[in-house]
């Protein structure tokens, strides 16, 4: 491992996540990305390097579409299998209906 890789390294077995890759044993999988990671970035890299990675932060669950797949929500230094709460937008119809004042009061 250079030092670009052993810093990246470090730095990802700090993430929520890797709770996740421990009891999964997915050691070399983050040591792959990471090594990945750190050649993407690298002037001259492939796109598909770049590709690579991406779907690799997937399957690492370091994405947020890939967190709300697998209903993963991080907050509060805890893991949970609870989808995070979605709060109802008004819709155009309850916003117009708000603006107009009741005639009969």
């Amino acid at each position: 491992m250079n030092a670009a890789e052993l810093q990246m390294w470090e730095t990802y077995w700090r993430k929520p996540q890797a709770e996740i890759w421990r009891e999964n044993g997915m050691e070399i999988e983050v040591a792959l990305h990471v090594r990945h990671l750190v050649e993407s970035l690298a002037a001259g890299a492939a796109s598909n390097a770049r590709t690579l990675v991406r779907q690799q932060m997937d399957s690492l669950l370091l994405t947020h579409k890939a967190m709300q797949d697998a209903m993963i929500r991080i907050g509060d230094d805890q893991l949970t299998d609870a989808p995070a709460p979605v709060s109802k937008r008004p819709s155009a119809r309850d916003r117009r209906l708000a603006a107009v004042p009741d005639a009969t009061a």
